[in-house]
């Protein structure tokens, strides 16, 4: 585990983001305790091609709690191998090109308070020099 959040992106090879959204696609503001809103996880590999075998991690900040439906009948642009929702987080595996792909699944707001959002990772899973990773600030439930 890493100690220290790193300040800024990292683009091994790989490039993520991840963005909350309101149900009709907008960027939120602010979001309030029971909204459903929208988690769109943006990916590209930044090599030539194709990297087979990636492994994406949504780990959700506490006051989150993804909805296990919408993300196995997802939104976006990208088809997984496999998906692993668990309590905290949302895995998903497959093969990243050098387009942007995204990934989208709902969302809701289960408890208040200023809650910090862990980065937003992805790696090959053979080889791990391979990765990307994007902190993120802080989301306030209200």
């Amino acid at each position: 585990y890493e100690l220290e959040i790193p300040p800024n992106q990292i683009k091994d090879g790989l490039e993520v983001h991840r963005e909350y959204l309101s149900l009709d696609g907008k960027k939120l503001s602010s979001i309030k305790l029971g909204d459903e809103i929208l988690v769109k996880l943006s990916f590209r590999s930044t090599k030539e091609g194709y990297i087979n075998n990636v492994a994406i991690i949504d780990l959700q900040p506490a006051g989150l709690e993804a909805n296990i439906q919408s993300v196995r009948e997802h939104k976006g642009s990208w088809k997984s191998d496999y998906v692993d929702v668990r309590e905290d987080r949302v895995v998903l595996y497959g093969t990243v090109t050098d387009k942007i792909s995204t990934f989208t699944y709902r969302a809701r707001a289960i408890n208040t308070g200023t809650f910090v959002v862990p980065p937003m990772f992805a790696e090959s899973m053979y080889n791990t020099d391979i990765r990307g990773l994007s902190p993120q600030s802080p989301i306030v439930i209200e």
